[in-house]
């Protein structure tokens, strides 16, 4: 688990697979940025993987170490999977105001937002793809 000012967890390039341990006032976020693609621009995985878990909750992410180098590039995958714990309204309004904020701050553009709530634990691979998710029933 990381809490700022630790810096995020970069996939290694020979690893296909990132994933957090169990959530619930935690928050993941997980951002794909620098796409391989083949000779018609199917992205066939993303050559630049971080991710934070957010102990605590989404004001807890080091943005700086998620986001750092991103600016050039023109598209990003950002996936946020609120914890079990982060189930109301007013949670889920800060986790995007915050996720918002952060993109705008590190002047990042071409960005697809995902949002899962109620997940205690997610697994992702490295072509942006959920391969394991588990969720809190309501």
């Amino acid at each position: 688990m990381r809490m700022n000012p630790d810096p995020c967890q970069v996939l290694p390039v020979n690893d296909t697979k990132i994933f957090s341990r169990y959530m619930t006032s935690c928050d993941a976020i997980i951002v794909f940025a620098m796409p391989i693609t083949d000779e018609y621009d199917n992205i066939l995985y993303y050559d630049d993987v971080r991710g934070y878990h957010a102990l605590g909750g989404i004001g807890n992410t080091n943005w700086q170490s998620l986001f750092d180098g991103f600016a050039d590039f023109n598209m990003h995958q950002i996936f946020v999977f609120g914890g079990a714990d982060n189930k109301t309204a007013f949670a889920m309004s800060e986790i995007v105001t915050q996720v918002e904020n952060a993109i705008t701050k590190f002047k990042l553009t071409s960005v697809n937002k995902h949002f899962t709530w109620l997940v205690s634990e997610v697994e992702m691979n490295n072509k942006a793809e959920i391969t394991y998710i588990k969720t809190i029933p309501v």
